[in-house]
Formats: C-alpha cells, structure tokens, sequence
C-alpha cells in the first residue's frame, strides 16, 4: 500500500488540528461579540441613568419655577428693577439739568460785592434791576470821567459778559446814566 492512502491517523490528526484553530477562532469571535455586548449594556445602561437624573432635575426646576412663591418674588424684582431703570432716566436728566445750571448766569449776593467794589467813590447807584441775564444801573456821578471808569472797572472784573452804557445826561453838578451788564455763564 502505498503511504498517501494508508495514514489515516495523519489525517485524523489534520483534521482535529484544522477543527480546533476554527473553534479557537470562533471562540474568540464570541468572546469579542460578547465583550462587545456587555460594553454596549453598561454604556446604555449609564446613559440610561445620567438621562433619568437629568429628567428629574428637569422636574425639580420646573416645580421651582412654576411655585408662585418664587413668581410672586420673580414679579417683584422685575418691578424693581424697572423702578430702577426709571430712577437712573431720572437721575441722568437731573445730571443733565445741574450741567445746563451750573453755566446759567447767577443773580446772588456775589453780584452785589463785585459792583460795590468796582464802583468809584463819586458814583452814587440809585436804582438796580435785574431781567434774566441783563442787570441794569441806574447811576449818578459828580465827575464826567466817572461813568466811564465805573463801566470799565466793572468789565475788568470778567464777571460780565459785556458792559456798556450809551450816554449821560447832566442835572446841575450830577451825571447819569443807565449802564447795562450781562452777566456771564458759569460763575
């Protein structure tokens, strides 16, 4: 016989080896089909979890939202918060407003001080009146250059925005005239 056709046990032995590498294969397929599985499950069990506790912070946050406590006090702070707005209108207006005053001419005391030291000894003021910005000077001096040095002094105090008279009338021994001042913005 010839030893191709006679080694049976060869053969037995081929083909055990050939079927043990297929069912070591196929086992690892499984075990990597069923480490695959259980991967999955824990993963899908882990969303499933971290999706039921979002849920339930979900719930919390609308129970606390829709309590009327906390929309009663919601509504509140909105009414504040527009008082607030309407008080910050208001305070900028009043700023806007103390900027425009404070470049206003001012009629005071101060306005008193500067004429009295600005006027010559020979003048006599006999009347003062004043119209928004415009302070008028009814005067009376004994010598003809006096009018002219007490509108002069009274524009070198930069007090006034401008300073002038037109003329003067003569009564006896006096000098009048009427001298006109603006006052000046921003004192």
């Amino acid at each position: 016989m010839k030893k191709n056709d006679m080694n049976l046990l060869d053969s037995f032995k081929k083909s055990a080896k050939l079927k043990t590498s297929e069912e070591t294969i196929n086992r690892a397929y499984i075990i990597v089909l069923a480490g695959t599985l259980i991967i999955a499950g824990a993963l899908w069990g882990v969303l499933m979890l971290q999706n039921y506790m979002i849920q339930q912070d979900i719930k919390e946050v609308e129970s606390y939202i829709q309590n009327p406590e906390v929309i009663r006090q919601y509504n509140e702070v909105q009414k504040l918060q527009d008082e607030i707005t309407i008080l910050e209108r208001i305070i900028a207006q009043l700023d806007s407003a103390n900027t425009v005053f404070e470049f206003m001419p001012k009629f005071d005391s101060s306005v008193f001080a500067v004429i009295e030291e600005a006027r010559p000894t020979t003048i006599t003021v006999n009347r003062l009146s004043f119209n928004g910005t415009v302070i008028e000077l009814d005067v009376t001096g004994t010598q003809v250059n006096a009018i002219s040095d007490f509108t002069l002094n009274l524009l070198a105090t930069e007090y006034f925005q401008e300073v002038s008279y037109n003329s003067y009338s003569l009564s006896g021994n006096n000098y009048s005239s009427k001298i006109t001042c603006f006052l000046k913005g921003g004192q």
